[in-house]
């Protein structure tokens, strides 16, 4: 897998895309992924998760959670918490 196909992540200075490079880099079929601390999830959670990985993001600040339901209806994904 590889994210360069979708172009759906820009690097920035946190190293979003470099990380995500690295994990699907390491990602075998059938691997499940927990992205703790995900923030609204439009970085790493919901990338993954439209290239077909199983993933769950855990966040603790309610209005970045509820932001990011909103991003994964948008991008036809289950926002299911």
């Amino acid at each position: 897998m590889s994210r360069r196909d979708a172009g759906d992540v820009r690097e920035n200075v946190y190293g979003h895309a470099k990380r995500l490079d690295w994990i699907l880099a390491h990602l075998r079929p059938g691997d499940t992924v927990l992205d703790v601390g995900c923030g609204t999830g439009a970085m790493i959670t919901i990338p993954l998760a439209r290239r077909g990985v199983r993933v769950t993001g855990r966040d603790t600040d309610r209005a970045s959670v509820t932001l990011g339901q909103g991003l994964a209806r948008d991008a036809g994904l289950d926002p299911a918490i």
